[in-house]
């Protein structure tokens, strides 16, 4: 249980006694009181709309004694905790309530702080007890769950029935017909575990601050699907949680992770109302779909798409041919060939909306078709970006970044650009983001990114890290600070992290590095 104050309601009918209560000094306990409630039925709608973690409540009230309380709230909020308070006449009861799950009880004549902060101490230790042992029960059939839809989804099982009636039985709630969401998470190659695990991090904590709203189970590396449980709910209800859901993503990956190289981009897609089995793999492959909408998407900061999406257009051999000729008709002209790029390429890609695949192997093959013709070094790079591009315009600015690089004709960086590589340069060990650079230098966060790939050839944040990364061999070679240390000086305070990233940069370790400059 992470560490913050216990959430405690106080029930009891006798107003003299709440005071009393209200009056104790919760901060010492490590909680806080949320509510006070003269009845057991006032207490039970608290519970079902702020969630406390303890309830403090007497046996005998009007309305709803705090036995038949005590039986709700264990059957609806397995979690919750609930201390009882008593009068000598009470104990029969007592013992009973204590057979139906309550923590404690004390006489109310000689209920002292020490015996609260006791009670209050095995509350907090029964819940994370509890909550471990979901949380591992609930991952291993979440994992259970992801091999059977995987499955189901290669066409290895062809029984969507039993898949969907596994699901409905872990899940109760969840039943036909439903809708569901897919997650598609963009992030670099090198950095996808560690974006996975604040993602699955993010959503358990979810989970359990919203519970019985939703369930998740992912699919390989890069999607995830969720389930709400609420067969009622609106397609407009459905979208504003996945907004809600992918704004608690993105901060959680801003806070978490600031200094990955790669802008990392989640989109959401709901699926049509699934009625039957047989029309999940259906809606899924249709969810699927979006991804080559968000390809042309010029704002890559997430989206919630519904319904049925477009068809992405067949890159034809005579579009193929077409483009092909206006390319080699610059004859490798630098301002003619960028000219190309921006212009009737980019046109022609956006309003036509290619498989991105497609429109991928027809880069590729141009640039190899450059390597053969001219000569030209640093094609290798230019490929592998290319096949790793989650966005058209990311592929556009990758080739005019080549034609101007390899002209030799690459013009100087724009003030704006050139003052956003300054601040940069001198705080690099402070949380650098997009957003603030673009604030400092007075553009949207938007058009700094672009202009980053467009001038640079690389994004934000991939130029941060490797003036990070270089920065960190400059201090490895001459100062005698610990790689800890020279991770945090650089802005890179995960040593893990910081390991990992320079390793895949330089070949070694941080510490192989430095035995070998000794």
């Amino acid at each position: 249980m992470e560490n913050r104050p216990l959430r405690v309601l106080v029930a009891d009918d006798e107003f003299p006694l709440r005071e009393e209560l209200k009056s104790l000094s919760w901060d010492a306990f490590g909680a806080v009181l949320i509510g006070e409630a003269k009845n057991g039925e006032e207490a039970l709608q608290f519970c079902h709309d702020y969630l406390p973690d303890v309830v403090i409540t007497d046996i005998t009230m009007p309305s709803m004694d705090g036995i038949t309380l005590l039986r709700e709230i264990k059957k609806r909020f397995p979690l919750m905790q609930v201390i009882l308070l008593t009068c000598h006449s009470d104990f029969v009861y007592a013992r009973e309530a204590l057979q139906l799950g309550a923590l404690d009880y004390f006489l109310k004549v000689t209920l002292d702080e020490n015996d609260l902060a006791m009670a209050l101490h095995k509350a907090r230790l029964s819940i994370e007890r509890e909550r471990s042992h979901q949380k591992d029960a609930k991952d291993k059939m979440r994992w259970v769950h992801s091999k059977a839809l995987g499955r189901l989804l290669k066409k290895e099982s062809f029984d969507p029935d039993a898949v969907m009636q596994q699901l409905f039985a872990v899940w109760p709630k969840l039943a036909l017909p439903f809708r569901f969401a897919r997650l598609q998470v963009d992030a670099n190659a090198s950095e996808h575990i560690f974006v996975n695990q604040e993602i699955n991090s993010a959503l358990i904590q979810l989970e359990q601050v919203t519970p019985g709203t939703f369930t998740w189970v992912p699919l390989g590396s890069k999607e995830y699907l969720l389930f709400v449980h609420d067969d009622s709910a609106s397609v407009e209800t459905f979208v504003d949680f996945m907004e809600m859901v992918l704004s608690v993503l993105r901060d959680a990956l801003a806070k978490q992770l600031p200094f990955i190289a790669e802008e990392v981009v989640i989109d959401g897609a709901i699926s049509d109302e699934v009625r039957t089995p047989d029309q999940f793999v259906d809606a899924l492959a249709m969810a699927r779909a979006w991804e080559h909408t968000s390809f042309y998407e010029a704002d890559k900061h997430g989206k919630v798409y519904v319904g049925q999406p477009p068809a992405p257009a067949h890159l034809t051999e005579a579009v193929v041919t077409e483009l092909t000729d206006k390319m080699r008709g610059v004859n490798w002209n630098q301002e003619r060939l960028v000219a190309f790029f921006r212009g009737p390429f980019t046109a022609l890609c956006t309003e036509r909306r290619f498989d991105p695949g497609q429109l991928r192997q027809l880069v590729s093959n141009w640039t190899i078709e450059w390597r053969q013709e001219n000569g030209r070094n640093g094609t290798e790079l230019l490929l592998h970006r290319i096949a790793q591009a989650n966005s058209f315009y990311q592929i556009v600015s990758d080739l005019i970044h080549y034609a101007e690089e390899r002209s030799g004709k690459k013009e100087r960086y724009r003030t704006e650009v050139n003052d956003a590589l300054k601040l940069i340069k001198h705080n690099l060990a402070a949380g650098l983001t997009l957003s603030g650079i673009a604030g400092q230098v007075g553009l949207s966060a938007h058009y700094l990114g672009r202009l980053f790939r467009e001038e640079l050839g690389e994004s934000f944040n991939g130029y941060v890290t490797r003036s990070r990364l270089e920065f960190a061999l400059e201090l490895l070679k001459t100062t005698n600070l610990k790689v800890y240390e020279v991770a945090e000086r650089v802005g890179i305070p995960s040593y893990r992290y910081f390991s990992v990233m320079f390793r895949n940069w330089t070949g070694f370790s941080p510490t192989d590095y430095k035995k070998n400059l000794r």
